[in-house]
């Protein structure tokens, strides 16, 4: 997938037999989702880096990169629940 990152993990179809499961080659995405894949791996890109830093900076871009998230009124108010309810978990951004 040419228009991603070459460390970006994807699901893909794959053919499995006694070697284990072989990728099928897909080629170049479709315009007509390549925007919103590209979009959302943007947002996990940003996710995981907020996981591994504990910067609530980027865990808010991360949050407001993600295309189901309206605002960045809305994207505070989850970050703000997501790390109340998860302290215990998230010490990073204690």
């Amino acid at each position: 997938m040419p228009e991603l990152p070459e460390d970006s993990v994807v699901e893909v179809p794959a053919m499995v037999d006694g070697r284990g499961a072989i990728p099928l080659t897909c080629g170049p995405m479709p315009a007509s989702v390549r925007g919103l894949i590209q979009h959302v791996k943007a947002y996990e890109e940003l996710t995981i880096d907020a996981a591994v830093t504990g910067s609530r900076q980027t865990a808010l871009a991360a949050l407001m990169n993600n295309p189901l998230v309206p605002s960045e009124e809305v994207a505070r108010y989850i970050l703000r629940d997501i790390l109340q309810e998860h302290a215990a978990w998230l010490p990073q951004f204690a």
